[in-house]
């Protein structure tokens, strides 16, 4: 997907403490938003602000 979506209080990977990968569910290439990182592990269930 050519399109990173900007997420409140996230930078870019290694920028800050803890790194994630950013998808969806189903098997389309574009399920895979991106390499994010934050200040605070995210928790199950939190939802995120673009």
């Amino acid at each position: 997907m050519p399109y990173r979506a900007d997420i409140f209080g996230a930078g870019e990977k290694d920028h800050k403490a803890f790194n994630y990968r950013l998808g969806g569910q189903t098997c389309l290439a574009g399920d895979v938003m991106g390499d994010y990182s934050f200040d605070a592990p995210l928790e199950i269930g939190q939802r995120l602000n673009v």
